[in-house]
């Protein structure tokens, strides 16, 4: 659910300088990218950085070139090299901070995004993706502020209500975790990933009747979504339908079948209803998938 802003490089105004007029290389590249052949463009950049170390704008395309084929690593490193030539290129930082944020360097990419809303506070989607980051750090009531930051700028962005709902939800605050989602879906009910959010919270306070809705709307909206599934089916389980919960979790494994938890409370249900060696067997196979609470079943019922 990260975000960039996509703000384009003019590739004529570009090509209108005049060292790019007499690139040869550098507008070969530029065509490349974009007619969409990045790796034959970073080829036409490298050659033009070859002839000309100090052309930041090739450093710059190679760099966004890398972007759209996902190699992170070697786009950041370009982007570093047009921030040391000038350190305020908000381009530049945006890009870089979401590679860092693409490759799980977090902190990199609020130092970025940081960077970046104090030269242009009015940026909202570096509000959300520091927001972003700061979540993934467990720094929640910080993620707060900035999802914060972006309903301000707009109140109908169904994704910063949402993120508010997950730190509220991170926090154990499950009602209030329900109020953000509320207001999440009140956007937009059409984003499945917001009815399971309200259902967890719901399953956490223990209201199984607004958790079911929740996850049965999750599934119509998405009937690929395997964690609906087994929330369901963990709901059946608590309230001992164990026939029922079974269906759920062959279900839940069907769409993921390396889904550790489902084959663990699969083998409580067999278990429960006298089918032990089947428990045994979905008990292991959750410990071979690294599900490591299983070893202690496995050692006291499983001989």
């Amino acid at each position: 659910m990260k975000r960039i802003s996509l703000i384009l490089i003019i590739f004529l105004g570009l090509l209108s300088t005049t060292f790019a007029q007499n690139n040869e290389n550098y507008e070969k590249g530029l065509k490349q990218y974009l007619d969409k052949n990045y790796q034959n463009a970073i080829n036409s950049f490298s050659l033009a950085i070859t002839e000309n170390p100090s052309y930041t704008e090739a450093y710059y395309s190679r760099a966004l070139s890398y972007y759209s084929l996902k190699n992170y690593p070697k786009a950041i490193e370009d982007f570093t090299t047009v921030l040391s030539r000038n350190s305020e290129d908000q381009d530049a930082l945006n890009y870089r901070g979401y590679c860092y944020q693409e490759t799980q360097k977090h902190e990199l990419a609020i130092v970025d995004y940081s960077k970046l809303l104090s030269l242009n506070p009015d940026l909202k989607d570096a509000w959300y993706n520091r927001g972003i980051c700061k979540y993934n750090l467990k720094k929640y009531y910080e993620g707060i502020e900035d999802f914060n930051k972006v309903i301000d700028k707009n109140s109908k962005d169904k994704d910063a209500w949402l993120y508010i709902g997950l730190c509220y939800y991170a926090l154990q605050n499950d009602k209030k975790a329900i109020e953000f989602f509320n207001q999440a879906i009140n956007i937009s009910s059409s984003d499945f990933l917001c009815f399971f959010n309200r259902g967890l919270a719901y399953f956490s306070l223990k209201n199984y009747d607004n958790a079911m809705s929740d996850f049965d709307k999750s599934i119509e909206l998405n009937p690929k979504h395997a964690r609906s599934y087994f929330y369901k089916g963990y709901i059946y389980y608590s309230q001992l339908e164990y026939s029922k919960s079974i269906e759920l979790y062959n279900k839940a494994i069907e769409l993921n079948p390396k889904y550790d938890m489902a084959f663990y409370y699969r083998g409580f249900c067999h278990r429960k209803l006298g089918k032990a060696q089947k428990g045994c067997e979905d008990w292991k196979k959750a410990l071979e998938l690294g599900y490591k609470e299983a070893e202690k079943n496995i050692n006291d019922f499983c001989k």
